[in-house]
């Protein structure tokens, strides 16, 4: 059940999650080793998710910012340097392989 309420200026979701007893301790034995509340450590993971699945998520982490050898090759997949042709095919074999 997610429920909203308002604050000047500040929009708060509140979560509420049922999980076994087991779980929920051993999950805030790990968020209290990294000095993290359970609140804390569930924005994370809910923060990851969103970083790690939505294609369109702009952050301006450093982790999110192509360094020079990436730039690079982006910039030459822009001009049509070192590309090669493949197949839907070729490229499941590839996939099959990893």
């Amino acid at each position: 059940m997610t429920t909203m309420t308002r604050k000047p200026g500040k929009a708060k979701a509140v979560i509420q999650v049922r999980v076994d007893a087991r779980m929920k301790s051993r999950a805030e034995k790990i968020f209290r080793k990294q000095g993290l509340s359970t609140s804390d450590g569930v924005r994370r993971l809910l923060q990851r998710a969103i970083e790690e699945t939505d294609p369109w998520y702009a952050h301006n982490t450093s982790s999110h910012v192509p360094n020079a050898e990436l730039r690079k090759v982006i910039e030459e997949a822009r001009e049509g340097v070192n590309m090669e042709s493949v197949t839907i095919d070729e490229l499941q074999k590839i996939w099959d392989e990893a």
